[in-house]
């Protein structure tokens, strides 16, 4: 699904989620995102938000300026 989102870039049988490598295949792929929860979780989580399923996480200064107005 990130592939079919443009989150993760495919060039032949590489991945890449902006200028990282991700690897060689889906297989490989797979392994290192489990390997690396957090960037796994952030693009589960941009994924997500692609298709609706989640609102765009607000970035942390916005919500200080809301809860100081």
């Amino acid at each position: 699904l990130a592939v079919k989102q443009d989150i993760i870039q495919k060039s032949g049988t590489w991945f890449s989620y902006g200028e990282e490598r991700l690897g060689q295949g889906r297989e490989n792929v797979k392994k290192y995102l489990l390997d690396n929860p957090d960037l796994m979780n952030q693009i589960d989580r941009q994924v997500r938000e692609a298709l609706g399923l989640l609102k765009p996480q607000k970035d942390q200064k916005d919500e200080k300026e809301e809860q100081t107005v």
